[in-house]
């Protein structure tokens, strides 16, 4: 049996959505688990209208936030009775036959994670992309064909270089590959807790991808990344670059720094002369002395080339 567990926070606008797609898999053999971070919104109401589904088996609505996604998914974990589990985010929607082509391949016991490609959608259910851009980013392609790497190796040449389970919705995993250890771990994220999540499941035995876009990915307000948010995208570089500095610790591994531009120029877009003048900066947490390096060097650069520009538009 499938647990499949569906964490919501003031997703009322997508909640029926979401829920409908969960309860309308071709594949049968699955309940469901909602759980509730105390919404503000009409959430609770839309949950309760589903409490008589037969796939429901328990509704959880806390009476004080979490403040952590991954708290409620440790939640979810411990009521789960099935073998499996999928934690269907509430802002996302599911393909019917999702369920239906991820569980043969778990007929391979040394299987623990699998995920799919997905379709990225806006708040008005709108197709953005056809998949998911960030795994399919050329620097660093899992490309579209169908996968089954051992954990070490997916580990190795993809994931201690980014998350490509970006979307937890589109991952099914075995819940006897998880350990008390990482339930707890991950508690103490806000931000990156999936990808040192999917982490620690890859070392315990076989991932496999799907290239088909099986579920859709819904960026919005609340969940896109904004740059003008700059405490919370301080905070996830800070994360990232612990799980970063962990995975690469644990493999014994040297890191291709190429393989992590993405950081850099994550931590880039925050910095302009005028910050640096202003003394309005903060110093970066990389995982690697030669990030630091590399970061200066191109933070040198950029710099000396918008004074150039800035004194060059002045004196003309």
């Amino acid at each position: 049996m499938i647990s499949v567990i569906i964490p919501n926070y003031n997703h009322a606008l997508f909640l029926h959505e979401r829920l409908d797609s969960v309860l309308n898999q071709t594949y049968l053999d699955f309940e469901v688990i909602i759980l509730d971070d105390t919404s503000s919104d009409e959430s609770l109401e839309i949950i309760r209208g589903y409490k008589s589904h037969p796939k429901v088996q328990s509704i959880l609505v806390n009476d004080v936030n979490s403040s952590s996604p991954f708290k409620q998914w440790v939640k979810g974990i411990e009521l789960a009775k099935g073998d499996l589990i999928w934690i269907a985010e509430s802002d996302d929607e599911a393909d019917s036959k999702f369920l239906e082509k991820i569980v043969p391949y778990f007929e391979d016991p040394e299987v623990d994670l699998v995920f799919s490609d997905c379709k990225i959608i806006n708040e008005k259910s709108e197709i953005v992309h056809e998949n998911n851009t960030w795994i399919h980013d050329p620097s660093l392609d899992i490309g579209f064909q169908n996968k089954i790497w051992e954990g070490q190796n997916f580990l190795e040449d993809y994931q201690r270089y980014r998350n490509f389970v970006s979307n937890a919705s589109s991952a099914v995993f075995r819940k006897d590959a998880l350990d008390t250890n990482l339930l707890l771990k991950i508690q103490a994220y806000d931000y990156s807790g999936d990808w040192l999540f999917w982490n620690h499941l890859a070392l315990k035995g076989r991932v496999a991808f799907i290239p088909q876009s099986l579920c859709s990915w819904r960026l919005h307000d609340v969940t896109t990344r904004s740059i003008a948010d700059l405490t919370k995208d301080i905070n996830r570089l800070n994360e990232a670059s612990l799980v970063i500095y962990e995975t690469n610790q644990v493999l014994e591994k040297k890191p291709l720094l190429s393989n992590y531009s993405w950081v850099l120029d994550w931590w880039l877009r925050r910095y302009s002369y005028r910050n640096l003048w202003n003394r309005n900066y903060i110093v970066p947490s990389l995982p690697f002395s030669r990030l630091y390096i590399l970061f200066y060097w191109k933070l040198l650069r950029r710099t000396c080339k918008e004074v150039f520009f800035s004194l060059k538009s002045k004196l003309t």
